[in-house]
């Protein structure tokens, strides 16, 4: 990946052991908790619990994106959540269609999909020949399924991702922490371009009745060890 003229990247993450004095007793495991450790994070900044379209904090001169890693991870960050528009394919036409056609025998629909290459569901992400558009594809399908605004998609990230602070956490009560500044915009469409960044799509009949989808979120994600790629620089606190 050719990096954007002008900018540059350190040699390694900029890190600094942070110490939780007092664990916050306001912040509670619920059941398979895999958000326990983003909420304890936030509740060490001083950030309430949100589900805001900015960065978490942005209310300073230097608004950021908090971010967090549970002890032993090797899974993929998640770095925001955009659905795509159903509006490609005659026979689906909103979410809960995708949903019932492609979901399994316990009615779930889980799948990580990138760039170029079918996952063995048959899933990849294309671009139109103008890159107007991020085409969610099937290769058993002559159409696409769903549809991105890809200069949207790109706007979304600038603006949610400006800044990145990422606790990885060694356990409960200790953390390394790196700062990310800088987001570059056109990395991150390179990034999602060479299938770096993935797209997962997380759905679920509704437990409450069969007229409408649970969708945790059509997810944009990335290996952690490449955040540095999205930014310019990394620095202390």
């Amino acid at each position: 990946l050719n990096r954007p003229k002008g900018t540059k990247r350190n040699s390694a993450p900029i890190q600094e052991v942070m110490m939780l004095a007092i664990r916050e007793k306001s912040v509670e495991r619920r059941g398979d908790d895999s958000g326990y450790y983003g909420r304890l994070y936030e509740a060490k900044r001083g950030v309430v619990e949100n589900n805001l379209s900015g960065p978490d904090i942005s209310d300073s001169e230097v608004p950021v994106e908090l971010k967090s890693k549970k002890p032993g991870s090797k899974s993929k960050m998640t770095l925001f959540s955009r659905e795509p528009t159903y509006d490609t394919h005659s026979e689906i036409r909103k979410s809960k269609q995708f949903l019932d056609k492609y979901k399994n025998e316990s009615g779930k629909l889980n799948t990580t999909i990138k760039f170029g290459s079918p996952n063995n569901r048959g899933f990849f992400l294309d671009v139109s020949d103008d890159q107007r558009f991020l085409f969610l594809c099937n290769s058993f399908e002559s159409l696409p399924l769903a549809r991105w605004n890809l200069d949207d998609v790109c706007q979304k990230a600038g603006e949610k991702l400006v800044n990145m602070d990422v606790a990885d956490f060694i356990d409960e009560d200790t953390y390394t922490e790196t700062k990310y500044r800088g987001f570059e915009v056109d990395a991150f469409r390179a990034l999602l371009l060479s299938a770096s960044v993935v797209v997962d799509v997380r759905m679920r009949d509704s437990e409450l009745s069969g007229k409408k989808a649970k969708n945790r979120g059509t997810a944009f994600r990335i290996q952690p060890n490449q955040l540095g790629m999205l930014y310019k620089n990394t620095e202390n606190e």
